[in-house]
């Protein structure tokens, strides 16, 4: 399999990192205490939800510059549905929402060109099935799972170089053990991703004239393995704050190129390798009222392999519970 160019890499590595930032905020990663509803709310309980994230990254690999700005906001609701110990989320859908500007190098020009995409990303599904062993006062365990089916309904045309939606569809399996102590909490997720192929995208290539933009037969993706740990302390009856460490080992990205009049070039190649990236997250939950509840978050990657762009984010969440 060949490698391509370096400009071209660039800008495919700011095409997915784009990509990258809407799938996070779509909920594929999860919150500190996200699981304790399975424990302590009742059955019949409705959950309205709303997030808002700003989002920055120096995607090119000099490292120079923010040139990738994210402003995304996120609706979700689900609805709880309790047997004994058992609880079920039949019910959970996440629609994000994008405006993402990013500073694309010219390979050929001491100049570049900023790009700006806005629309709704892919809606997402993620049912949950949880098990909660009761072990004393203020103290349970909790064991889940949960699905999220990432449909391919978001704002996507295949000739723009950064896109909202992936024009994929994207499975996620993950397995949740949850610690309740008195004053503390402990979360531990870990989970596997797989995707379709993308079989309506276009590459930049760089050509005599500046940039071809030659179709591609479809760009497909490796599955990536993730794994979550949160740590959760009550403050007063009030407030509390959590510290949260992920980790992503994304799959490689490869497609086989053809021309713009449809002819098989006989290129495979290798858009981006195997990723990793290591993250920290710190929030703040500030309990309004008791149905009411919003939480302050930084997010910011510490630590990468394979060329990926370290993000970071300033965002809130505002969640009501219907009892």
């Amino acid at each position: 399999m060949k490698k391509i160019g370096s400009a071209v890499l660039i800008i495919l590595g700011q095409v997915f990192a784009a990509s990258l930032a809407s799938a996070d905020t779509a909920n594929t990663l999860s919150d500190p205490r996200d699981y304790q509803g399975l424990a302590v709310a009742p059955n019949g309980t409705f959950s309205a939800y709303a997030y808002f994230r700003h989002v920055s990254a120096a995607v090119d690999s000099a490292g120079h510059g923010e040139n990738l700005s994210q402003t995304l906001g996120v609706a979700r609701a689900n609805y709880l549905l309790k047997f004994g110990n058992l609880s079920i989320v039949p019910i959970d859908l996440t629609l994000p929402y994008a405006d993402a500007t990013v500073y694309v190098p010219q390979p050929m020009s001491p100049f570049g060109q900023t790009l700006n995409n806005t629309g709704l990303a892919d809606l997402t599904y993620l049912p949950t099935i949880g098990y909660t062993i009761h072990e004393g006062e203020e103290i349970h365990t909790i064991l889940a799972a949960t699905i999220y089916v990432t449909a391919p309904t978001g704002n996507y045309n295949a000739p723009d170089l950064i896109h909202i939606g992936d024009n994929r569809w994207r499975f996620q399996g993950s397995l949740i053990a949850a610690q309740r102590y008195k004053m503390l909490t402990f979360d531990l997720v870990g989970d596997v991703t797989g995707y379709t192929n993308n079989r309506n995208f276009i590459v930049p290539l760089p050509g005599m004239g500046g940039m071809t933009t030659p179709t591609t037969e479809a760009i497909m993706q490796d599955p990536s393995i993730g794994v979550e740990a949160h740590v959760g302390a009550d403050l007063s009856k009030t407030f509390w704050a959590a510290a949260s460490f992920y980790f992503l080992s994304q799959g490689a990205h490869t497609f086989e190129v053809f021309t713009a009049g449809g002819v098989d070039t006989g290129v495979k190649a290798t858009a981006t390798p195997q990723q990793s990236v290591e993250t920290l997250r710190f929030t703040y939950g500030i309990h309004i009222e008791k149905q009411s509840q919003l939480l302050l978050q930084y997010n910011t990657d510490i630590l990468e392999s394979g060329g990926y762009a370290l993000t970071q984010y300033f965002g809130a969440r505002f969640n009501h519970f219907f009892f």
